[in-house]
């Protein structure tokens, strides 16, 4: 399937249903590998700035939020920032090399952002997900290197669409076994609560 110039086989995940104990058992023993400057911030009419190349790079925020960037941690083992970008129309998400100036694209099929993307335990499998803002469906793909000293190639990787549910967050149990907080659809008198939530447990099949 080509996405985005993207040449990414199918992945199959065989999907079981488990519940909130047993999900978060397997959230206290994981680590997303991301660690996150809370003195960042993106504020209105400003602009944050990162260490890009030994010098600062700025990173700017219209007044009304029509043109955005957003910082979502920096990932050591690959020596990159998480960046998410969103305009009037639609939001994109990409790595940003700190000691090279390189950006990587994280492609999905929607118009709104990628999450921060995952490592997995022994950080040979990195998994990106992102979920409709208007329809009951989600998306994973993951990437694959043989050790932690590799680089990942990211246009060879697997996904998979899912119009079963939307995924609030995920967790790797093993490198082939992931955990998923998943919901179908916003609600509430704020419009933000996560409604029919569901706890998944996905066997990935390489």
């Amino acid at each position: 399937m080509i996405i985005f110039g993207q040449d990414f086989k199918e992945l199959k995940i065989d999907f079981n249903k488990i519940d909130s104990v047993e999900y978060l058992k397997y959230k206290a023993t994981y680590n997303n590998f991301i660690y996150i400057d809370q003195k960042i911030k993106t504020i209105p009419d400003s602009s944050f700035s990162l260490v890009v190349k030994n010098e600062n790079k700025h990173f700017f925020c219209k007044n009304d939020y029509s043109d955005c960037y957003y910082y979502l941690g920096f990932i050591k083992e690959l020596d990159s920032y998480i960046i998410t970008n969103c305009d009037s129309e639609s939001c994109g998400t990409y790595l940003l090399n700190k000691f090279t100036g390189e950006t990587q694209f994280l492609s999905n099929p929607f118009d709104s952002e990628s999450k921060a993307p995952l490592l997995s335990k022994d950080k040979t499998k990195l998994l990106v997900f992102a979920s409709s803002v208007f329809d009951t469906e989600s998306y994973i793909s993951i990437f694959t290197r043989q050790n932690a000293r590799e680089n990942f190639n990211f246009e060879i990787g697997k996904e998979i669409k899912i119009k079963k549910f939307r995924i609030n967050d995920i967790i790797w149990i093993d490198e082939n076994t992931i955990a998923i907080k998943a919901f179908e659809k916003f609600g509430g008198v704020s419009s933000d609560k996560l409604l029919n939530v569901m706890y998944i447990k996905g066997k990935i099949k390489y």
